[in-house]
């Protein structure tokens, strides 16, 4: 099938919006369907921005549209954006004259439903918080019934074909070689040998999602009930879906029903992710702050402890210097006592002579002269 869509053909929808602006908020209905032309989008759960949109092509708030819900997330303006958009009431009459968007959105919708699988798939193989997985699963794990009008079979039945018990519709593996809708009788869809469900319920599509994504069947569906169903032969579906745009819409509402549920589980998985990358990077930055405290705690105290010992060594120095100085006053006191007492004996000595001189002089009677 043509995966091409022109989006040019419908710049008389085309509208830009301002940075910052908030085209979906969570817990309303969205008033439009969008489709991304420029620009770039951020998705928040609870409040948590969970994923960026920057795809040209890509839809916003399909899901909600189309199974007339309130939206499972806000959805607002990262940059200046130019979006198509749709008036919520006006989806499916436009549609309805544009077959190929139609096409286009049922097309979106199998993609959508594929990758939440994958991803909810690759969470479950890591073992990510599995008590919280499950948690959520049982949430959401009710079948989501849409506010749409069912299908019209019996206005296809020029396509109407009767199956036996036992036979194999789709084959897991391999290229569905028409698209089918159940009318009546019971289905086992089998994978990997195991059967995984029963469908019983008119308007049950088979092989919708791996011909609108040409790729092969994820799964065995065989009759367990003789079975009448819709075949459109795979050469004939694209153009009798351009000629039966309520078949695409139809699609797209089924595959929106079937995504409604994981898409809601994926986003809280998600916001809970989130939480625990924000958790973690603040429990390693609390750590980062304590080692660096812990290291200015440390450099303070050694620092510290390296001002003591070069104030201990000025001491140090100091009392060397001191000592010195006084070793040499004393040397010096001692020097100039040693001289003078030295003078003190020289002193005595003249003294001594002096009298022993006047004796002398006495003795002879001759007066001494001064």
């Amino acid at each position: 099938m043509n995966n091409q869509t022109d989006w040019g053909k419908l710049q008389n929808l085309q509208k830009t919006f301002k940075r910052g602006t908030e085209l979906i908020t969570q817990g309303v209905k969205p008033k439009a369907l969008y489709v991304l032309i420029s620009g770039r989008l951020i998705v928040y759960r609870d409040g948590v921005a969970v994923s960026q949109v920057k795809k040209r092509g890509e839809y916003l708030g399909e899901i909600a549209v189309l199974l007339k819900m309130t939206a499972s997330a806000t959805v607002k303006a990262e940059t200046e954006i130019v979006v198509i958009e749709i008036e919520s009431t006006k989806v499916i009459p436009f549609f309805n004259h544009t077959p190929d968007i139609a096409i286009a959105l049922a097309r979106r919708m199998a993609e959508r439903l594929v990758e939440l699988n994958s991803n909810f798939s690759q969470l479950i193989d890591k073992a990510y918080r599995p008590d919280f997985i499950k948690s959520l699963q049982n949430k959401y794990g009710q079948t989501v019934s849409s506010n749409t009008e069912e299908l019209n079979l019996e206005k296809l039945k020029p396509f109407f074909v009767e199956f036996a018990e036992g036979m194999d519709i789709l084959t897991q593996g391999q290229y569905p070689s028409a698209l089918y809708i159940l009318v009546s009788g019971t289905l086992e869809i089998v994978k990997n040998g195991k059967v995984i469900a029963v469908e019983d319920k008119p308007g049950y599509y088979l092989g919708d999602v791996a011909i609108l994504r040409n790729t092969f069947s994820n799964a065995t569906v065989v009759t367990r009930t003789v079975s009448t169903l819709i075949e459109i032969k795979i050469e004939k579906v694209e153009n009798f879906l351009n000629h039966s745009p309520e078949i695409a819409i139809s699609i797209a509402v089924k595959l929106a029903e079937r995504t409604l549920a994981i898409n809601e589980l994926f986003l809280d998985l998600q916001v809970d992710a989130v939480r625990d990358l924000l958790k973690k990077e603040e429990q390693a930055k609390k750590e980062i702050e304590s080692k660096i405290e812990g290291q200015a705690k440390k450099t303070e105290e050694e620092l510290k402890k390296a001002q003591d010992e070069l104030k201990k060594d000025e001491i140090r120095k100091e009392l060397a210097e001191r000592k010195r100085v006084r070793a040499e006053q004393e040397k010096l006191a001692a020097d100039q006592f040693s001289k003078q007492k030295k003078q003190d004996a020289i002193t005595t000595q003249i003294n001594e002579l002096k009298k022993v001189e006047k004796d002398i002089y006495d003795l002879l009677g001759i007066e001494m002269a001064d």
